[in-house]
Parts: structure tokens; C-alpha cells; sequence
């Protein structure tokens, strides 16, 4: 998604009248790359801002600026000090968004799994916490997952397509045994791009729009090569495969035919 020059004039007449403090002066938006699909994310001199583009993904930011202000972890996250109901304001944090070959150093993946780690340790949970309720709504995640790909992707394949994507997606649906998990605190979206690296290392993790309550294994799928604890490995790659699917959703929802048929042709790609 991309920002329209009219969009940032926007934020910058919201940021005006919401944080008349903020020291805006002449400096300009800049949008972050890439664009997501429920934030607007643009850099403002040393800090970036972070805008929901609808009521729930403001909601959620609410959740994510509270949060991450409460832990402690081993690398650095953002860290609101500019908050409204529509957005939040951080200090931007150093490096570059990581490539699928950077993120394979061990070095990194030892960070990492570091990190993933203490996330997911239990006194992270919300206080309130129903184990059960919380595979039920994993669950129903994936179920309505599957119900969208069969509306809207299904018609796009080919029947020995239809056969093969079916047959993925009951192995998880129908296992007892991958349901089995504590669940845990989850990033949501831990993809290389929201690893920040820096020549010394990783300079941050970003990107907290996903941040959830889930499958352990999910936090691990995006990265992990030799550090993921093995029984994780299963599921890590079934949420690998599957992955690819919101972007051909997200492009359909949005009007974006093109780029709904490279995204797919980029997952097929993958079953072979």
C-alpha cells in the first residue's frame, strides 16, 4: 500500500493538532518501505509515526503501545513516547530491514531465538488468561483462513491445485496433535523485514500490528534455521507455506488484481 501525498498532509495536520509539543518544524513524512496493509508508517526525522487506517487496527495499536512499554526484552522495540487513539509516535530504531540470507548468520539466529524466547515467557499473558478459549480462537482462525482461500483463491486453481492446498490444510485442522501447545505472547509477523540490522548486529524489532496470543511455533517460522526447538518444526512449516495467502487476500480485498496474481504465483510456486 502507498501513501498519497494528500494522506501525508493529513497526518501531518493530525500530528499538529494532537501533539502541538512534537517538534515537527519543516521536516519531512517520509513513508517507511514497505507499506503494510492496516498501518500508515512514515519516518519523521529522528522518529517515526504509526497510523491506523481503520478502527480496529487503532484499537490494536492502543494494545501494542501498552504492551511493549511493559517488557523487558533483549532487543530493542519501539518504544511510544507520543501516543493518541489514532496513532503513536517512537524513536526510530537503528538498522536496515534484514534479508532472508542476512537472517541465516548464527549469530542472528542465536539473537533471535533469544528474543522470541523472552517474549514468550508466561508472564507476558494478559492477566486474564483462558488457555482454552485461546485454541478455540486459533482454531477458528485458521478455519476461517481455509473458508477465504475457498471463496476467493480456490477459483484461481487448478483442481490438482484445489487437491493439494485441501490436503494442507486438514493436516492441521484435523490433528488433535498440533493443538497441543502452551500458548504464549506472539509477535505475529516476525518476517525479516521487521528485523532491524545494523553492522553490529540487530538494531531492533518493529512491526507489532500481529502481536497476539497463539501457536509458539508461529514466532519461529519466518527466521528460524538450526535454533527452533524441534517439535515446533512441523507446524513452523506448515505456517511457512501458508503464509503467502493473506498477501493474495489482502490484494483481492483491496482491488489489486495484479498484484493478487503475482502473489500467487509466487505461493505455487512453493507447493512443488
Amino acid at each position: 500500500m502507498k501513501i498519497s501525498e494528500s494522506r501525508r498532509q493529513d497526518l501531518r495536520q493530525m500530528i499538529a493538532v494532537t501533539w502541538p509539543d512534537f517538534p515537527l518544524h519543516q521536516e519531512t513524512l517520509v513513508p517507511l518501505q514497505p507499506q503494510g496493509w492496516d498501518y500508515d508508517s512514515v519516518s519523521i526525522g529522528p522518529w517515526v509515526l504509526r497510523a491506523g487506517r481503520s478502527q480496529a487496527s487503532r484499537c490494536h495499536l492502543q494494545y501494542e503501545m501498552a504492551k511493549l512499554e511493559t517488557m523487558n526484552l533483549p532487543i530493542p522495540t519501539p518504544r511510544y513516547q507520543w501516543r493518541s487513539n489514532w496513532g503513536g509516535i517512537y524513536q526510530r530504531l537503528p538498522g536496515v530491514p534484514a534479508s532472508s540470507d542476512e537472517i541465516q548468520r548464527p549469530d542472528l539466529q542465536f539473537a533471535l531465538s533469544e528474543f522470541v524466547s523472552a517474549l514468550q515467557r508466561p508472564e507476558h499473558l494478559p492477566r486474564r488468561f483462558d488457555p482454552v478459549r485461546c485454541h478455540r480462537h486459533w482454531r477458528l482462525r485458521y478455519q476461517q483462513l481455509w473458508n477465504e482461500i475457498n471463496e476467493w483463491i480456490v477459483p484461481l486453481l487448478s483442481m490438482k491445485q484445489h487437491r493439494y492446498i485441501a490436503g494442507r490444510v486438514r493436516e492441521l485442522l484435523g490433528s488433535e496433535e498440533h493443538f497441543r501447545w502452551n500458548p504464549v505472547l506472539l509477535h505475529g509477523d516476525l518476517t525479516p523485514g521487521h528485523i532491524l540490522l545494523t553492522p553490529e548486529g540487530i538494531g531492533g524489532i518493529i512491526d507489532f500490528g500481529d502481536m497476539m496470543t497463539g501457536d509458539p511455533a508461529l514466532d519461529w517460522a519466518s527466521w528460524a534455521a538450526g535454533e527452533m526447538p524441534p517439535e515446533f518444526e512441523e507446524r513452523a512449516e506448515f505456517y511457512r507455506w501458508i503464509a503467502p495467502a493473506y498477501g493474495v487476500l489482502r490484494s483481492l480485498a483491496h482491488g489489486s488484481v495484479e498484484q493478487a496474481e503475482t502473489a500467487l504465483g509466487r505461493w505455487i510456486k512453493l507447493w512443488r
